[in-house]
């Protein structure tokens, strides 16, 4: 009989060290994570903000105490993996090398430097090499204090940059938008699979790890590192970026779904279906599923526009970071103008730039159109994903709470609405839990939906979500 069945929850694990995302500041508690606009700052320091003078004292009692100086004197200008590596240094420094085991529930007993180090190989990288060198100079103005000295020398500060490089992971709010990062030892001891037989998501600050298939044993669990809507070419090129390994994993050798990942539309409008040409041999190109010949000049079409659309991803990623979300947009336009009728919506460039796009218009207030490139994006999801991981769950979620949001009087679209909302709920109860923040977010919205269809009265929709509220729920995305 397998260990775990569909549902289970295999650990929950408390970070050994996280920091709220930069842009996040002010809008999240920096201890517990709970959403909270009104969150007071530290009036030392006047940057650390907290939702409560509980959270506040706590973490002053952890560690804010030792950093509270460090954040004065670089203004809160550090980068938030720079704020990680400093939160791990100090933990380091303080002697707690190991998980609390009072706020985890894991079969592992871990230590921080039982994380795989693959410094050897990266510090031969010139790049990271020079950005180790800087952060070492970085952290001793930070920390002001000679007794830091050694952990901060270029090759023990590079064992400790290699250790959270490769198994830090960035935590997920309930509509899959990144809140933190965090260090987490006992999940860094499952491996990766591109067809994971479990998945992550986040309670506050705190990692819950749950079966989303049948397990037989607890080495036998697999979560995955990457985003599953790209092709194996550029998961198997961020592994070996990221993690110093070469994927060769069932997913990786499933040429078909790889192909359908690249498929463009069927060229008969009738028909609509995706042709995964990359399966097929040269100058027979059809659908499968009409028979349609495929022209060949379609599929070098197809091949460019993917060419370029690389490029432009991320320049989206790298535009998106720095808050220039109209040049994400424009970015996207050309290439998804071009895409459609050509490119099928199952093709990673239209998933991906449509989450980019739909993340960008969501911070500049633009619901309407939000909601648009997140329903073009759903179909790539839920094609790449196993169906109860919790990246669909977040994705049909993320789609409710933008529609909720609008506050269109439409039946209809209410309708819709309630039955992603219910999706949402079926799928968060397996892959996070019935006592999740996530569930409950799912739960809170179907409720409303429900209600306010059986009074045919949408305005009770705005009284309920004029605004967002919650703590962190989510999946592990690209930044992992």
């Amino acid at each position: 009989m397998p260990r775990y069945q569909l549902g289970d929850r295999i650990l929950k694990n408390h970070p050994f060290s996280y920091v709220l995302e930069g842009s996040r500041r002010g809008q999240f508690c920096e201890y517990c994570f709970a959403f909270d606009p009104s969150a007071k700052r530290c009036a030392k320091c006047k940057i650390a903000c907290y939702c409560s003078p509980e959270c506040q004292k706590k973490a002053w009692k952890e560690n804010h105490k030792h950093e509270c100086g460090g954040l004065l004197r670089t203004e809160g200008k550090l980068s938030s993996f720079m704020y990680l590596l400093a939160q791990t240094v100090l933990k380091l420094k303080m002697g707690l090398d190991s998980e609390d085991s009072s706020r985890n529930e894991t079969p592992f007993k871990r230590k921080f430097y039982h994380l795989a180090s693959h410094w050897s190989e990266a510090k031969e990288d010139k790049e990271i090499a020079t950005y180790v060198a800087e952060s070492s100079t970085t952290l001793s103005s930070f920390f002001n204090d000679p007794a830091y000295a050694d952990l901060l020398q270029f090759d023990s500060l590079g064992e400790i940059y290699s250790r959270i490089k490769s198994n830090a992971y960035s935590i997920q709010g309930s509509f899959n938008e990144c809140i933190g990062h965090g260090l987490f030892l006992s999940a860094g001891k499952f491996d990766h699979s591109c067809r994971p037989n479990a998945c992550q998501s986040y309670d506050g600050p705190d990692m819950l790890v749950y079966a989303i298939d049948e397990i037989a044993a607890l080495d036998d669990v697999r979560v995955t590192y990457a985003d599953l809507n790209q092709p194996t070419r550029l998961r198997r090129q961020y592994l070996k970026e990221q993690y110093f390994f070469h994927c060769e994993c069932v997913g990786c050798q499933d040429l078909i779904h790889d192909a359908f990942l690249q498929s463009a539309m069927c060229i008969d409008k009738k028909c609509g279906e995706s042709v995964p040409f990359k399966a097929q041999a040269p100058g027979d190109y059809k659908c499968a599923h009409c028979g349609t010949k495929y022209p060949d000049q379609s599929v070098a079409a197809a091949e460019d526009l993917m060419s370029h659309a690389e490029v432009a991803m991320k320049q989206m990623q790298s535009r998106a970071a720095a808050g220039d979300f109209t040049t994400v947009v424009k970015l996207a336009d050309p290439i998804l103008r071009d895409a459609a009728g050509l490119l099928h919506p199952k093709n990673f460039v239209i998933c991906t730039m449509s989450l980019l796009c739909s993340s960008a218009y969501t911070s500049m207030s633009n619901l309407p159109m939000a909601f648009t490139f997140s329903q073009n994006a759903l179909e790539g999801t839920t094609f790449a994903y196993p169906p109860k991981h919790i990246a669909v769950g977040s994705h049909l979620l993320q789609l409710v709470h933008i529609g909720l949001k609008m506050r269109i009087r439409d039946k209809s679209l209410y309708e819709d609405l309630e039955l992603l909302a219910k999706n949402a709920v079926d799928i968060t109860a397996d892959a996070t839990g019935i006592g999740s923040a996530v569930y409950k977010k799912a739960l809170e919205m179907l409720m409303t939906l429900t209600t306010a269809l059986r009074q045919s009265l949408p305005s009770a929709i705005q009284q309920s979500h004029g605004h967002q509220h919650g703590h962190g729920g989510g999946c592990c995305n690209h930044h992992h």
